[in-house]
């Protein structure tokens, strides 16, 4: 593709998607759909004229929809597993995009995408964050709310109340602002070691500043996992990437020094975490209260109890969740009535839905990014891969338009760049 006009509105699809976190639940489709028909359209006129892509990689990413629908038409007929079948659709929708894309993007033009993306989450998460606390603000001195500041600060709760205007805000789970956040902070940094000694001095304070902006926010929003993740996969990447260790070590500490100020001065991130107990793993009773924390072990309970008795072929993507409600009701009804919780760990709901063919297929995918990029002597992929699959292990990411929109579309964009970029050496 030569006409430079051309060139542009291509490349603006992808900054369109870039700019994700920007875009409300109505807006995404359509973005998606204008990147997918973007990239077909020139991506047919380009390889019609100088040959065809290689049909692999588009195998590999779109592999995990294709083990869905095959479930869903032959295993699992249900109306759930059909809508099951059709949130993941980002899933088949990427690899396609991806593989008709007739340019394979240099390093500034990636690098341009992965900070459009960090930006565009921090400024939106940073707006609705002030806006949430503000409104808990708001209600002070109302007879069924907390009579002052310090009151509702002080709140065993009140991580519960700033997460709920959050989301009632912005419309975004605060676990998936979170992963954002992390994914952000991973690009900033990377960006940061690799080109250090080129950036101005402003460039470096507005990196630093800005990787300091997102832990605080992920501790503000509470999200224990995407916290944990964002630090250990990066504390790896400076291990990894630097060559002179002791300054890996140094940020190790100043992490655990960030994160025990958070701890202390941040009310939602100290109560979280607080709820972390080895204490705390017994199944919740009718006579005890339930918290999010062993909550989740009556949810890890039923879903091994499911996955020990169908663990070949799965329950069907539509029976996952009707299943697991059954188990709950056995537990303790009160705690869990009308609360619909999924398996929290998306390796392990793919296990429960399609057995361990959707499970492997899973590892696979990001086995093959992380794979492609290490052979090209890149780390980012794996990192991020990394970084997913540890949220993955407490929350079904894939199962909402905002975690597979964002997941596909990187991992795609990862796996093709590097793929192709290791077929032309």
């Amino acid at each position: 593709m030569d006409n430079p006009t051309l060139k542009k509105i291509h490349f603006g699809s992808f900054l369109l998607l870039a700019f994700f976190p920007l875009l409300n639940a109505k807006m995404v489709p359509l973005a998606i759909a204008s990147w997918l028909l973007t990239n077909i359209v020139f991506g047919f006129i380009e390889q019609n004229k100088n040959g065809w892509n290689s049909l692999k990689p588009l195998f590999v990413q779109s592999s995990l929809f294709i083990i869905i629908l095959i479930w869903t038409l032959i295993i699992d007929q249900s109306k759930d597993a059909y809508f099951y079948l059709e949130r993941s659709l980002s899933l088949l929708i990427f690899p396609i995009g991806f593989y008709f894309n007739p340019i394979t993007f240099n390093h500034k033009q990636l690098n341009i995408i992965k900070i459009s993306f960090a930006g565009s989450s921090i400024f939106f998460i940073l707006i609705s964050s002030i806006i949430a606390f503000f409104t808990l603000i708001q209600k002070i001195g109302n007879p069924d709310w907390y009579p002052t500041l310090n009151d509702l600060l002080s709140a065993h709760n009140f991580h519960h109340h700033f997460r709920s205007s959050f989301e009632n805000f912005s419309d975004f789970h605060p676990t998936y602002a979170s992963m954002y956040l992390g994914l952000s902070f991973i690009f900033i940094l990377n960006l940061l070691i690799n080109h250090f000694s080129e950036i101005s001095l402003n460039r470096k304070i507005l990196g630093s500043f800005s990787l300091l902006l997102i832990l605080i926010l992920i501790a503000i929003l509470a999200s224990r996992t995407p916290f944990i993740a964002t630090i250990l996969v990066s504390i790896l990447l400076l291990f990894i990437k630097l060559k002179r260790k002791i300054y890996a070590f140094f940020a190790i500490i100043a992490a655990i020094l960030i994160a025990t100020a958070l701890f202390f001065t941040v009310p939602s991130f100290s109560a979280r975490f607080s709820e972390i107990s080895l204490t705390n793993t017994a199944l919740p009773s009718e006579e005890g209260d339930g918290d999010s924390f062993n909550v989740r072990t009556g949810i890890l309970h039923c879903t091994i109890e499911l996955i020990s008795n169908n663990w070949l072929t799965g329950v069907g993507p539509g029976q996952t969740q009707k299943l697991l409600d059954k188990c709950y009701m056995d537990i303790a009804p009160e705690i869990y009535k009308d609360e619909h919780y999924n398996t929290h760990n998306q390796f392990l709901s793919y296990w429960v839905g399609m057995g361990v063919l959707g499970i492997l297929t899973l590892i696979f995918i990001l086995f093959s990014t992380s794979y492609v990029g290490l052979k090209n002597h890149n780390l980012l992929p794996l990192i991020v891969c990394l970084f997913f699959s540890l949220c993955f292990m407490t929350e079904n990411i894939l199962v909402r338009q905002q975690g597979v929109v964002v997941v596909a579309f990187f991992l795609n964009l990862f796996y093709f760049t590097e793929y192709r970029t290791k077929s032309v050496k």
